[in-house]
């Protein structure tokens, strides 16, 4: 679903250009906030701690601050760019 979303945001970017209107593509890692703890739980909803996953305390631990999110959204306004890599090893990691 997000490669579809993506790709759409990419197409729609091609769409709108005449337009000068700039659609930009932001792959972020973990973001470190406290969103989940403001969502809304059903009953038949259950919580999964960061200790269910393999590996999952090491990639927490590098979870990135909201202010440096923000810093790349604000990047990507400033120069237009079409795709946004949180960090350069995610870029080396997809291209494998």
């Amino acid at each position: 679903m997000k490669t579809a979303l993506a790709h759409l945001s990419l197409t729609t970017r091609e769409e709108v250009k005449d337009d000068n209107i700039i659609v930009s593509v932001l792959y972020p890692y973990i973001t470190s906030t406290d969103f989940e703890i403001h969502t809304v739980k059903g009953s038949t909803t259950s919580s999964l701690e960061v200790e269910d996953f393999e590996g999952a305390q090491e990639a927490w631990a590098k979870a990135d601050p909201p202010e440096h999110v923000a810093k790349q959204v604000v990047d990507a306004i400033e120069k237009g760019t079409a795709e946004i890599v949180a960090h350069d090893w995610m870029k080396r990691a997809s291209t494998s």
